[in-house]
């Protein structure tokens, strides 16, 4: 059985030793592509170029064109999809590390 996945927008699959991108069989190991959404690749810190560094969430991440974008925070567990929820989760992200009172 093959695993399925994306890696930003590319499709990859394990093929029971290691993730590969699909299209040329390369492992993502040893390639590092850039976005298919926004064609701009990683931070050097690893974040996506389009959202960046968001304090106090565990994952956040554009989509990359192929589902939605969402920020998962630890501090209260959400899961935000829509682009309206990531700028509120993002806000009180940032409110909570500042100290200030949720909105």
């Amino acid at each position: 059985m093959t695993a399925w996945a994306h890696i930003r927008g590319h499709p990859v699959r394990h093929d029971g030793d290691v993730w590969r991108y699909c299209d040329t069989g390369e492992p993502i190991g040893d390639c590092d592509r850039a976005c298919i959404l926004c064609h701009r690749r990683p931070t050097p810190s690893g974040y996506d170029p389009c959202i960046g560094y968001v304090p106090g969430a565990v994952s956040a991440c554009c989509g990359h064109g192929v589902e939605p974008p969402h920020v998962w925070t630890a501090w209260d567990r959400r899961w935000a999809t829509a682009r309206g929820m990531i700028r509120d989760a993002v806000g009180m992200i940032r409110d909570a590390v500042a100290g200030r009172a949720p909105r």
